[in-house]
């Protein structure tokens, strides 16, 4: 039983330790508790942790139970699933990745909810919904519809706002052209969240707010997908190079996009 009793001991002493400082945190003060959660997201993100992930979760979760601010623990916990969703469809974990989805669908659901007038939910609710259709394209009759509302009622709500416009731009670009999609209408969008990620108030309060401030990597891993779709090299390797500016971990783009522009520009040779 010793030997049993060892490695138990040790994975949950190594859970705690990676979530003791959120909960401290938490008993202290809900902003530095919503801050430290964010800055784990981020970490587990750019190392592809699907377990980092599921501990902070926990964080969020109890925020819930609470009733402490639950529309923006919600909106955080539907961020966190579609994380999810995304690293079990790398690993080809099917089952687990369409159930991520649709805890990500619900948790968005119940934030918009609890603060109808929150675009940030609107707008991911856009991106999880098109994960769906993804998994389905018959899916597209229904869902389609409702996506696009999403993304209107955000734009509408937060007509400034860079995720929003950077959420318009992913969807614009997997958007078949027939119904106003593409890559050239997808870029004017990005870029425009470029420019909103780049000015000096939203930088300034990147690392400062409880509210959402991830994707100014993000809006540039974009512009790197849509200049190499549009076989413009040079434009995505600045692009990229760009992005790890903004975040020298960013897992996609060190793990796929580097990788994939680089066997782009050599078979283009």
């Amino acid at each position: 039983m010793k030997s049993i009793a060892r490695p138990m001991l040790g994975t949950v002493l190594f859970c705690w330790c990676t979530l003791a400082p959120l909960l401290t945190t938490a008993n202290d003060n809900p902003s530095s508790k919503i801050l430290a959660a964010k800055r784990s997201i981020q970490q587990a993100i750019d190392t592809a942790n699907a377990g980092q992930l599921w501990r902070t979760r926990k964080v969020f979760e109890a925020m819930v139970q609470q009733n402490r601010q639950a529309w923006l623990a919600e909106y955080y916990l539907g961020y966190i699933d579609a994380k999810l969703h995304r690293l079990y469809t790398l690993q080809k974990k099917e089952e687990q990745a369409e159930q991520w989805l649709e805890s990500s669908i619900g948790h968005l659901e119940k934030s918009i909810e609890l603060k109808g007038d929150f675009a940030e939910s609107y707008a991911l609710l856009n991106v999880t919904l098109g994960a769906k259709i993804g998994t389905n394209p018959f899916r597209g009759m229904t869902l389609g519809p409702r996506a696009g509302r999403m993304i209107e009622k955000a734009m509408a709500l937060a007509p400034n706002n860079p995720r929003v416009w950077l959420i318009q731009g992913q969807s614009t670009f997997y958007m078949p052209k027939m119904f106003g999609g593409g890559a050239e209408k997808a870029l004017a969008h990005i870029e425009k969240s470029i420019r909103l990620f780049n000015t000096k108030e939203n930088i300034a309060q990147e690392q400062t707010t409880v509210l959402p401030s991830w994707g100014r990597d993000d809006a540039y891993v974009y512009l790197t997908i849509i200049l190499m779709d549009l076989e413009d090299y040079p434009g995505a390797k600045k692009a990229i190079d760009l992005a790890l500016t903004v975040n020298p971990k960013n897992w996609q783009v060190k793990h796929e996009l580097l990788p994939q522009w680089r066997k782009k520009t050599s078979a283009s040779k």
